[in-house]
């Protein structure tokens, strides 16, 4: 049988008709309830209405440098702890292992900080972290090859980038939560920007005190190049910057 001809039925007529005014009822009722249940929670001492994912502050309520700056600035950390698990089991320098271990647990800390700054705010940060071309490079390093890499790229040419992220962030950042975040976490960073310099330096003598001797005192015309270092990739290039495009 047909659905039209199953209406004209004076039965199907009368169903059709208490279906669509019981349906606004229904609606009305359970949201009544809804409200009673509520009221009562507040009226409750003690006892606060449930969090629903309607009542948590929206990411729209961030601006895009600030969704952009948690994005960059869980790869900072990311990156900081892998490199530094890497100095862990490659590494025999009693300085560096040292140094490894202090960033491994300054990024770890910075990293649940921040994890449960963007869970206040209703962010879901990126999972999906890109590698650098260096760091894949590093893997392929041992001894003093890896020492010496491992000092440039990360302890210092990495570490400058952070420190500029966070400055910028802290100085400009819209939200409040983040900028007293990144305050916070320079002090860290620029400590150990500080450690990799001076580690730099000391790499550098120990390469060949020699040569480093000739380069300084080399009369400007004939100064030469030095060789330049791997470039170390802008946090800013690496991120997948889709996820919150500018205006």
């Amino acid at each position: 049988m047909s659905s039209a001809t199953g209406l004209r039925h004076p039965a199907s007529r009368l169903l059709a008709a208490w279906l669509l005014a019981a349906l606004p009822l229904a609606w009305h009722a359970g949201e009544a309830q809804a409200q009673r249940t509520q009221a009562q929670a507040q009226r409750a001492p003690g006892i606060s209405p449930p969090v629903t994912d309607a009542s948590r502050p929206p990411a729209a309520t961030l601006s895009t440098d600030d969704l952009r700056f948690i994005d960059e600035a869980v790869l900072t950390s990311a990156m900081g702890i892998e490199t530094a698990g890497m100095v862990l089991e490659v590494s025999a320098d009693p300085t560096l292992l040292a140094y490894a271990r202090k960033v491994a647990e300054d990024h770890q800390e910075m990293a649940a900080e921040l994890a449960s700054i963007a869970s206040d705010k209703g962010v879901q940060p990126e999972k999906r972290l890109p590698e650098a071309p260096e760091v894949s490079r590093l893997r392929t390093l041992k001894g003093p090859d890896f020492d010496r890499m491992y000092v440039q790229m990360v302890a210092v040419d990495a570490n400058r980038q952070a420190v500029a992220l966070f400055e910028r962030q802290a100085e400009i950042g819209k939200d409040p939560a983040l900028r007293a975040f990144a305050k916070r976490s320079l002090e860290k960073l620029q400590r150990h920007l500080s450690m990799g310099q001076s580690m730099a330096t000391r790499t550098v003598t120990w390469r060949s005190g020699i040569a480093h001797y000739a380069a300084r005192h080399r009369p400007p015309a004939q100064t030469a190049s030095p060789a330049a270092a791997p470039a170390v990739p802008q946090w800013s290039q690496l991120v997948n910057h889709e996820r919150f495009p500018r205006q």
